[in-house]
């Protein structure tokens, strides 16, 4: 009998509404969103529609106004802040636009930030650990050099290697290739086909990019508070 595919990650009626002085816009509800074990998702739409907002409540990282947010079966929403926290540190990676590296820390040293912070493994672990994956992800050579020595491509390699480092359930990447340009965003996006294949976990990509959105199992797009799935045959 064939084994059905693990959920992780579930957004389950979610709502968002912000007021804007006394009058509430909702940016989208009644909204639901499952990821399975080892799939990759793309989320497409407009720019405003409300992609980094979702990506954000689904992460534990901004609170819904209403609805549930699952990560590996636990209400990430209904927890106590530091439980909420140590949550995200185990369960979830993230990758922005903007790479978000600590400017006085070396390339090693980002990458093993996340294991300090959630004491998910000891540091000669996890050094060892942040090494492998910045050697997996091209960077060998530049394991002690600050964000500012390397380039664009390369802080956001050191920004995918940082989101693995403690082989998180999923990623959650906004934007991923949206700061770099057309050379170097081929060249990141094959670098995340070729990880994605490698690991068993999951990840969720919001994109502009309609060539990396093609690349995912499935697309969703979000259009005026609505989240669909779209056939690839669409783009």
């Amino acid at each position: 009998m064939a084994v059905s595919p693990r959920i992780v990650l579930s957004g389950q009626n979610i709502e968002k509404t912000y007021l804007e002085g006394k009058t509430p816009l909702t940016i989208f509800s009644n909204l639901q969103f499952e990821l399975f074990s080892s799939e990759f998702v793309a989320i497409v739409g407009s720019s405003g529609a409300g992609k980094t907002t979702l990506l954000n409540i689904l992460g534990g990282l901004d609170k819904p106004t209403s609805g549930d947010v699952l990560i590996g079966g636990q209400n990430v929403h209904r927890l106590a802040e530091r439980k909420r926290c140590q949550l995200r540190n185990r369960e979830i990676g993230f990758v922005y636009q903007f790479h978000h590296l600590l400017p006085e820390f070396s390339a090693l040293e980002n990458v093993v930030m996340p294991v300090l912070v959630g004491k998910s493994m000891n540091l000669k672990t996890g050094r060892a650990k942040a090494q492998e994956l910045l050697e997996r992800v091209g960077l060998s050579e530049r394991l002690h050099h600050k964000p500012a020595q390397l380039s664009g491509g390369e802080r956001q390699r050191v920004a995918i290697a940082r989101a693995l480092v403690n082989d998180p359930s999923c990623v959650l990447m906004d934007e991923p290739t949206g700061n770099l340009d057309e050379h170097t965003a081929l060249e990141v996006q094959a670098l995340m086909q070729e990880l994605i294949g490698q690991f068993t976990t999951s990840f969720v990509v919001v994109t502009h990019d309609l060539h990396l959105a093609k690349t995912a199992d499935r697309i969703f797009r979000l259009e005026t508070g609505v989240l669909k799935a779209t056939d690839k045959s669409s783009f």
